[in-house]
């Protein structure tokens, strides 16, 4: 039954996917999924016959055209909502133009109408040990997943994180050219190097991940994975809001220990209260230390 939900889910894609890496990531029934191409639901999608070149041409006027000197016609990834093409835009660098599926937006709200009711008849039964009010993390997942949808406000949130870690040595949030997103296409700036899906079908396939990452690109796996804990921790209390989906397809690992992030269709408000979160933090270093201080947790 395990295998047969989230084959089925995989399979119809776009919001059902959305749903197996949000909802269902930490429930049994994930964890009891034996398919050797789970993790495709990261970053491998299937995607649609679509005509980008005439996207392009219904989006954006000619001037804005003029700045774009080659694009694939074929995509190179895709996700829960858009596709991704490589491109070349006329100053040299290399980009992405995400575009958004047609009619995704009218889809979805039949779509989350299904997944209410089988979260509420089936997956309510999986969370056996804590009270879990599903009709809250069902309005969670239906406001973050229609936000995945407003290219718009997407483009901007990924602007201003470009601005924030621009000049951060190691940090890196590709820059996105505004004047070339829509309510359909955005374009950012192309980050290569090797996602953390990748990297973990490596290590399924026997490969040791810190090995595979030097000898693929390089770097420390573990100063990059370091800088990206403290850069995330740092975020909740520097900023208004931080990358809201770090799912392993949405984690780029460079060259000269280098590490970025791509996708900002669903941004995580800072905590409101942020000496209470930082207590918590320490608390649980405690516990994970040598430290443990039981009280000072339920304080």
């Amino acid at each position: 039954m395990y295998n047969l939900i989230c084959d089925e889910f995989a399979a119809m894609g776009g919001v059902y996917v959305k749903f197996l890496q949000g909802v269902l990531f930490s429930t049994p029934i994930m964890k009891r999924w034996h398919n050797p191409n789970r993790l495709r639901i990261f970053e491998d999608l299937d995607h649609i016959k679509l005509d980008v070149v005439q996207t392009l041409r219904d989006e954006l006027n000619p001037e804005q055209l003029a700045q774009i000197a080659l694009v694939h016609p074929e995509p190179f990834a895709a996700g829960s909502f858009g596709q991704v093409y490589l491109a070349q835009h006329t100053d040299g660098t290399r980009v992405v133009i995400k575009v958004l599926r047609p009619m995704i937006r009218e889809l979805l709200k039949f779509d989350l109408r299904l997944l209410s009711i089988f979260s509420k008849r089936f997956a309510a039964k999986e969370y056996t040990n804590l009270t879990v009010n599903m009709d809250t993390a069902l309005k969670e997942f239906r406001d973050a997943t229609l936000s995945e949808t407003d290219y718009v406000t997407e483009a901007r949130f990924a602007s201003e994180l470009y601005e924030t870690y621009k000049n951060h040595p190691t940090m890196v949030i590709p820059r996105t050219y505004l004047e070339l997103c829509t309510p359909r296409i955005i374009v950012q700036e192309f980050l290569g190097g090797l996602s953390g899906a990748q990297i973990l079908r490596a290590r399924e396939q026997g490969h040791d991940p810190r090995v595979y990452v030097r000898d693929q690109i390089g770097s420390d796996l573990s100063v990059q994975l370091q800088t990206l804990g403290v850069e995330t921790l740092l975020g909740a209390f520097g900023m208004p809001r931080v990358q809201g989906d770090p799912h392993p397809g949405n984690i780029r690992f460079l060259p000269e220990n280098k590490v970025g992030m791509i996708d900002f269709g669903i941004a995580a408000a800072a905590p409101r209260n942020k000496p209470a979160f930082y207590g918590i933090l320490a608390q649980w270093y405690g516990m994970y230390g040598d430290a443990p201080d039981v009280a000072g947790m339920f304080e």
